[in-house]
């Protein structure tokens, strides 16, 4: 799986699914499935983003487990 993008204006709306890059709406932090820990989720805890900038725009900020991207 290749990252999110880090603007909006990068994003691949065809492959929006393959990045996967969720926010934890409990912690605030975004994670995608390349990064440590990956959750399972139900759905309902977490926000869909489109970016990295989306997801900062949000107010959330990258997972200690994704720090290497």
């Amino acid at each position: 799986r290749q990252p999110p993008p880090r603007d909006p204006a990068e994003v691949d709306y065809d492959n929006i699914f393959n990045y996967g890059l969720i926010g934890d709406r409990e912690t605030k932090l975004y994670i995608w499935p390349d990064c440590r820990n990956y959750p399972p989720g139900d759905g309902q805890r977490f926000a869909v983003f489109a970016s990295k900038l989306e997801a900062k725009a949000s107010g959330y900020k990258m997972s200690p487990n994704c720090a290497r991207r």
